[in-house]
């Protein structure tokens, strides 16, 4: 029997939108229609953000091939041919982030944590399976990891495929706020996914929030860090908030399931 997944607690407003800051989140239809939907919904949102025609088209184009995968693999069929919920629903994530560079993030989540790496043919005659070498080919860094929706009204566990592009900054950054105010923000990031056992504590100029497997101070110079696993810090701009409350919803679902260790690709070939 399935133990049900817990609800997600109310909490205060975000910086919604790419163009805000925040994060883009849309649900994708959950047939045939999901990679139209992805190309034009992102197209317009980086229109708004007046950068070059041949970026959107780039972009678009992977996303629509993120979206089929996402389909046809995170959902997938039942014994009718239709496609299954498996509990959440196709969802498309944008934001920007400043380091290690100004990069636009693109990830396509579904409910399934499993990874199925392309079948068949998968050289330039094959009809399919060649999502991920067109995303490779037209992002600057690619990879999956564990994750949890963004869009449901419960903490479904999932996993996202993603990819980045160098991109001009599409907004000034923001003037970094005061330690306090950065954990809180980071903090109801968090609860906004449904992470159990989150705590925040607020000291003379430094803050910090911590959940069981990681712990996240804020403070002077105006950046999140936490310890590494080899005993270091990362240090990351309060900027970056969104990517950091990703990273640390990541690292929670494969300390907990890890049954998708992330994986990431840079063009170059190295793997992170």
């Amino acid at each position: 029997m399935k133990t049900p997944c817990p609800a997600i607690p109310p909490g205060p407003e975000l910086p919604s939108g790419l163009r805000n800051g925040g994060c883009s989140a849309w649900r994708l239809p959950e047939d045939e229609r999901c990679a139209a939907a992805g190309r034009r919904l992102i197209r317009t949102e980086l229109t708004r953000l007046d950068l070059p025609d041949d970026l959107v088209h780039d972009v678009a184009l992977a996303v629509s091939e993120l979206a089929t995968n996402g389909l046809l693999h995170g959902l997938g069929r039942d014994a009718r041919g239709r496609f299954r919920r498996n509990g959440g629903p196709l969802e498309l994530w944008a934001y920007h982030r400043w380091t290690p560079v100004s990069e636009l993030v693109i990830k396509v989540y579904d409910p399934d944590t499993r990874w199925r790496e392309p079948a068949g043919k998968t050289g330039p005659h094959a009809e399919h399976g060649r999502g991920v070498q067109i995303v490779e080919a037209l992002a600057w860094a690619w990879g999956r990891h564990l994750t949890r929706s963004r869009l449901a009204r419960q903490a479904v566990p999932g996993k996202a495929v993603w990819f980045t592009v160098p991109i001009p900054p599409p907004y000034a950054p923001a003037r970094p706020g005061s330690a306090r105010q950065a954990a809180e923000a980071l903090h109801s990031e968090l609860a906004a996914r449904g992470l159990p056992g989150l705590r925040r504590e607020h000291g003379d100029g430094t803050s910090l929030v911590s959940l069981p497997n990681r712990t996240i101070w804020t403070g002077p110079p105006g950046a999140f860090r936490w310890r590494n696993p080899a005993g270091g810090y990362v240090h990351r701009p309060l900027t970056d908030l969104v990517d950091v409350a990703e990273d640390t919803v990541r690292h929670h679902e494969e300390m907990t399931a890890p049954a998708l260790p992330a994986s990431s690709k840079r063009r170059d070939g190295e793997r992170w």
